[in-house]
């Protein structure tokens, strides 16, 4: 437990790799949090890199995608030993084995190079902490395809508290995180099933 505390501390926002995104010059930065590379960069962080050592010991802001290949494989090569693929991306980060990683990076930065000025730029849409999140969650391209990949309601969730921690989209009231945590349906709606306080969703 002690080694896996972006899981397991009960103050999430005090995990090391939190901490290690929101350090001075990284995407949540006041000189990159309305910016395509920040966008780029958290979807990096909450869609691959969260959890990981990557994460916590090299840089967290990517100024587009040919600096993330380059500086991947310079981190690579520079290692005294092989690097495992746990080492850039947990599939199983936020509890559940999912379909995580380092090759959905490309995505990302396409969807952020199309998207980041209506997400975050100076006249950005989604301005409030629901619209964002449903943006990430259920947003779909001219096709009917997810447009943020492997983004489900958790991760989705996690994002946007990232920028609404960061002061970019409004804190969500008491009523708004109460409609979250049941869309969501992970481990705090579980809490509140066996306490009584919420009925159990029929199976």
């Amino acid at each position: 437990m002690a080694r896996d505390l972006d899981r397991y501390l009960p103050f999430r926002e005090n995990g090391p790799s939190v901490l290690a995104i929101r350090r001075a010059g990284g995407p949540f930065s006041p000189e990159h949090i309305r910016t395509k590379a920040g966008f780029f960069s958290a979807l990096v962080f909450r869609g691959v890199t969260f959890s990981t050592e990557f994460a916590i010991q090299h840089r967290t802001l990517f100024h587009d995608l040919n600096d993330w290949n380059v500086y991947i494989q310079s981190v690579i090569d520079n290692s005294p030993s092989s690097l495992p693929a746990t080492y850039f991306c947990k599939k199983h980060a936020y509890g559940s084995t999912t379909d995580r990683s380092v090759d959905h990076v490309q995505k990302y930065w396409e969807v952020a190079e199309e998207h980041w000025e209506t997400m975050v730029g100076l006249d950005g849409k989604a301005n409030s902490f629901k619209a964002f999140r449903d943006e990430i969650v259920k947003g779909k391209n001219a096709h009917g395809n997810s447009l943020y990949h492997a983004f489900g309601p958790l991760t989705g969730y996690l994002l946007t508290a990232d920028y609404a921690e960061a002061g970019l989209i409004q804190i969500p009231t008491k009523e708004e995180m109460g409609d979250l945590i049941v869309d969501i349906g992970a481990g705090a709606v579980s809490a509140l099933e066996e306490m009584g306080l919420v009925r159990k969703k029929p199976s």
